[in-house]
């Protein structure tokens, strides 16, 4: 008589634990908590991140069909102010692709260089787009404080030399957090990092980076809106930046507290990480806890993304009147809309 025989729920992995007999509870609960963790995973951490996903690629595909044309046609002036704003919705793009490639690693054996290099684009967008809003932000920060600095000093050159750095030590950081995230996933890497006694520590390291990233990066943020404000208590035209600066700061703070809180629970939380069913179905209890956080994080990740660019054109009047101009000149965009408003005229009617 198999064990959930009394069991009054089903669910497609039960045939795979008929062999798990060693535990003296109630194996029907167990059914149950197994079968939340899979309604968590489904709903929260792939099908409505793959929606956002899906938003942010769209979104993110928009802002750089605008943003590149306008910066190609744009004097050095405009240049030092989009350069890194491209640069980081280029990391934002490569993490939205690197995020739809992980869900391929979720439902396929993948070999060791396939994780690698899925694990390095994520984080090299990650890191890379942290770098980003810091160097944007010391970049605002020269040239509202210190302008007659900023025009001399700091051409388009140096800019471009900055973003080469940020990218680099961004390539360098994910080159050895790689090595090591993708042992953890396959084996037959040069990394040997078993789930006992390595990947503990693998992953209070990885948090640590993770935690230190984005406190630099919260801390430079802050540093710059509060000299703005101080130095500049009549705002003029430094109100926009400093508008813009302080929601990315709220909104990027929002999304760092809710990565950390997660994180900080899943490094505290004591259970046994285990590749048997067996062993990861006798622990469903915790593993329910683990599933929710682990998938809180994705879902604000994929949030994060979709918001991105839409935040960035609202609080850009300059970027908002190229975004009218591309609208009003696209041919497919005027169809659409036409087609939009003849449905609604149409169907009221």
């Amino acid at each position: 008589m198999s064990i959930f025989s009394n069991c009054s729920n089903n669910i497609e992995i039960q045939s795979k634990l008929l062999n798990c007999t060693e535990y003296s509870g109630d194996p029907c609960q167990l059914l149950e908590n197994v079968q939340t963790i899979l309604d968590i995973l489904y709903w929260a951490n792939f099908l409505f991140p793959t929606i956002f996903f899906s938003i942010a690629l769209f979104g993110k595909s928009i802002y750089l069909m605008i943003l590149i044309p306008m910066y190609i046609n744009s004097d050095e002036s405009i240049r030092k102010s989009y350069a890194f704003i491209i640069s980081r919705c280029i990391s934002s793009f490569s993490a939205i692709i690197s995020m739809f490639m992980l869900r391929t690693i979720l439902y396929k054996n993948s070999n060791y260089a396939e994780v690698f290099l899925i694990m390095l684009v994520d984080d090299l967008s990650f890191f890379s787009l942290l770098g980003a809003y810091v160097n944007l932000s010391i970049l605002i920060y020269f040239a509202s404080t210190y302008p007659m600095y900023y025009c001399q000093k700091i051409t388009l050159r140096r800019i471009y030399y900055l973003i080469a750095l940020n990218w680099t030590i961004s390539l360098l950081i994910s080159i050895l957090s790689a090595l090591f995230q993708a042992s953890t996933f396959s084996i037959g890497g040069p990394i040997e990092c078993d789930k006992v006694t390595c990947e503990p520590i693998l992953d209070f390291i990885i948090y640590l980076i993770i935690l230190i990233s984005f406190t630099l990066t919260i801390l430079t943020m802050s540093f710059v809106l509060v000299n703005l404000i101080r130095r500049h208590k009549n705002l003029g035209n430094q109100k926009e930046a400093v508008i813009r600066l302080f929601c990315t700061l709220v909104f990027f703070t929002m999304f760092a507290l809710t990565e950390a809180i997660a994180s900080t629970f899943l490094i505290g939380q004591v259970y046994n990480n285990s590749d048997s069913n067996c062993e990861n179905f006798y622990n469903s209890h915790a593993l329910i806890k683990a599933a929710i956080f682990t998938s809180l994080q994705t879902l604000a990740w994929s949030i994060a993304l979709c918001i991105d660019p839409f935040l960035g054109i609202f609080f850009d009047s300059f970027l908002k009147s190229q975004v009218s101009k591309f609208l009003e000149n696209n041919k497919f965009w005027n169809y659409l809309i036409f087609k939009i408003s003849f449905f609604k005229i149409y169907r009221f009617a």
